[in-house]
């Protein structure tokens, strides 16, 4: 066998953005980057978590926090809780208004509309650049991670169709919470 040198062996390291502009080496590098993509998409999740709470916060203690200046607001009110922005809104017109006798805590119902106005910034700001690694991932598994099952399948081929519908399940869940986040 002749000697081989490393240059004939030499290739350069695939990575997430490399994958837009050419094609994988090999599948094993496909992986590898969908496991780095997921493992950076999951710490700027917490990075993002950790951001929203504040140094060593945590949702109970958010929780806890915004609990009484909610119960303020929401029972003269009569709603058992707060669904959307619209009924912030609501209970704000209602207070303004003079003719409706809708007296709350002034000072909670600030509170509360700079909670939603944080909330709403956090996931606006927060999110977008997620959304957008998770999209380009989902391109790349539909074109690299084809499966050779229909999805209607064959009964030979049980496994296989499993697989692609279990695939493709999880596929619709992804594009409907990207929808609904965005």
């Amino acid at each position: 066998m002749p000697p081989a040198t490393s240059l004939h062996f030499y290739r350069k390291r695939q990575t997430f953005e490399a994958l837009a502009g050419e094609r994988p080496q090999n599948l094993q590098s496909v992986y590898t980057v969908v496991r780095e993509v997921l493992a950076a998409l999951e710490e700027r999740l917490q990075n993002l978590e950790a951001s929203f709470y504040g140094p060593g916060g945590t949702p109970e203690t958010e929780v806890k926090q915004w609990y009484l200046p909610l119960q303020l607001i929401l029972r003269p009110a009569r709603y058992s809780g707060l669904m959307s922005k619209d009924q912030l809104e609501d209970i704000y017109d209602r207070h303004i208004d003079i003719t409706d006798l809708l007296t709350i805590d002034e000072e909670s119902l600030v509170q509360i509309q700079n909670l939603v106005a944080k909330v709403l910034k956090a996931v606006r700001e927060g999110f977008s650049e997620s959304i957008l690694y998770v999209e380009k991932l989902m391109d790349f598994l539909k074109r690299y991670c084809v499966s050779f099952s229909l999805p209607d399948g064959d009964s030979y081929l049980e496994t296989a169709t499993n697989y692609e519908k279990q695939r493709r399940d999880l596929e619709r869940a992804i594009k409907l919470n990207i929808e609904v986040s965005s």
